[in-house]
């Protein structure tokens, strides 16, 4: 029968869905209702109200996203919070990483990762996988890569400021009766005359090297042997007066290359 509280509850139901429920008439008929099926024993009481229930038993239901956002956190509660268009740990996809490599700078536009080399690095080896590996400083001494990546300098040559020298420090090199040394940066010092290795020899230049050339003008080879160099003075010598063999006689001495009585 209908009572006060069936009648309570009829209430009820109008505060849960306003705007349904508007007579006395259907507010009591909704008391009798539920007191009836309560009841029966079916343990059905008040409905919850539908709002946010998404389904049967009131479970969330799967959200919908729209590009470029995405659920990646997989909580319904925070909806849509990720932008996989520009999101380096979510780039494209959920599950997409932009990696982070040595020297670089890592960006994620329209879904795409985008790697450029920090400045001061680049990526001598082409080998995207270890980034921008090299250190452009060592572009100015590196003789593997001598002022641009892949660029070596011949064996020995040392690169300076960015440039491959011609030469390997320490070598020499004449032309005419100069000679010139290779300094330490593998450029050729400035050139200074040849000085003769072995007495009375006039110095000459020789496959690129200094040596011992003609003798001068006022010494020979008398005995034949180069390893001594132009060993006589024939101005001076009473045994070789200017020439070789040219003996002075007794009692007179050599004298600018001419015997002279003592």
């Amino acid at each position: 029968m209908f009572s006060y509280r069936s009648f309570s509850i009829g209430r009820n139901l109008i505060g849960i869905y306003p705007g349904c429920i508007t007579s006395m008439k259907t507010q009591m008929f909704l008391s009798i209702l539920v007191l009836s099926l309560n009841a029966c024993g079916n343990g059905i009481g008040i409905p919850a109200p539908p709002e946010g229930s998404g389904g049967s038993g009131g479970q969330i239901p799967t959200l919908v996203c729209t590009a470029p956002k995405a659920d990646c956190d997989q909580n319904p509660t925070n909806g849509c919070e990720t932008d996989v268009s520009s999101d380096v740990l979510h780039c494209g996809a959920c599950d997409r990483v932009c990696p982070n490599l040595p020297g670089t700078n890592t960006a994620c536009f329209a879904g795409d990762c985008q790697i450029s080399c920090e400045t001061g690095f680049t990526d001598c080896n082409q080998n995207p996988a270890d980034g921008c590996e090299y250190d452009k400083k060592n572009l100015l001494t590196d003789r593997n890569n001598c002022g641009v990546c892949g660029v070596s300098c011949a064996v020995g040559v040392p690169c300076s400021e960015g440039s491959c020298g011609v030469c390997v420090p320490g070598t020499q090199q004449c032309s005419g009766a100069s000679t010139q040394t290779c300094d330490e940066t593998g450029h050729w010092g400035n050139p200074v005359a040849c000085s003769p290795t072995l007495p009375g020899a006039l110095a000459d230049c020789r496959a690129g090297v200094c040596i011992s050339g003609k003798c001068d003008s006022t010494h020979l080879n008398c005995d034949g042997d180069p390893s001594n160099g132009c060993e006589v003075d024939t101005t001076s010598d009473s045994q070789n007066c200017g020439s070789c063999e040219n003996k002075c006689d007794p009692g007179s001495v050599c004298s600018s290359g001419t015997c002279v009585s003592n």
